[in-house]
């Protein structure tokens, strides 16, 4: 029989908890529920979606905050989104956005997000973060064909 691992006790800061995160298929980030809307906590699996090498390129790409990541002209519609999502008292939601990388290429990716209050931290945010089929068309900027079907 195996031994299991009670979860509950697993200190963070060890060695299977990052590896845990750095395991998970797509990007995985914790930020800060405030108007800061800081980072806190970010895989590599994230860093590689902006092509980014290291923490520190990443925090210089976004300033290390959430709003950060996120495309400046898609920012207010981010905005919109979680405002409308706390207003409605949904502890969790999912939207699409575009990034720009490191690399200068845009990607437009899926945001699983999570609303946590934490006993010690506050409010926090956990977010999955995959690529998601383009919603616009690059050329034109209308909508794409499956988009305008969904």
């Amino acid at each position: 029989m195996m031994n299991e691992i009670d979860l509950t006790k697993v200190d963070l800061e060890k060695p299977f908890m990052a590896g845990l995160m750095d395991g998970m298929p797509g990007g995985f980030f914790v930020y800060r529920g405030d108007e800061t809307k800081k980072i806190i906590y970010a895989n590599q699996k994230l860093l590689d979606i902006f092509d980014c090498d290291t923490w520190d390129e990443f925090v210089e790409l976004t300033g290390g905050t959430f709003i950060g990541m996120v495309y400046a002209r898609d920012r207010m519609i981010v905005h919109d989104y979680v405002r409308r999502a706390r207003e409605s008292g949904r502890t969790s939601g999912v939207t699409n956005y575009r990034i720009h990388t490191k690399k200068g290429v845009f990607k437009y990716v899926q945001n699983y997000a999570n609303f946590v209050n934490d006993y010690v931290e506050g409010g926090l945010v956990y977010v999955f973060i995959a690529a998601a089929r383009s919603t616009h068309d690059r050329l034109t900027g209308l909508p794409s064909m499956l988009n305008f079907l969904d």
